[in-house]
């Protein structure tokens, strides 16, 4: 499934997978609805920004399957961690 195999790979896509969507759900499209209101932007704003999410979330579960770095404070994943890399 993963690169790298195991557990280790979807517990990093399910993180990145979960960070995005409480971001997203939280803040981007709150804001956004915000936005609109405030700077009178067409309704199609909204529409926009949540398409810019579902492409945007995409390419960050691509990115967490891809490279085992990414999302591990510091640049390293605990498997790095325990073999001394």
């Amino acid at each position: 499934m993963s690169p790298d195999g195991g557990k280790a790979g979807l517990l990093r896509i399910a993180l990145v997978l979960a960070a995005y969507c409480v971001a997203a759900f939280l803040l981007v499209l709150p804001l956004a609805s915000f936005l609109r209101r405030a700077l009178v932007l067409p309704e199609s704003f909204d529409t926009l920004v949540g398409w810019g999410l579902v492409v945007g979330g995409a390419a960050a579960v691509l990115f967490a399957w891809h490279d085992p770095r990414l999302g591990w404070h510091g640049g390293a994943a605990p498997e790095d961690e325990a073999s001394g890399e």
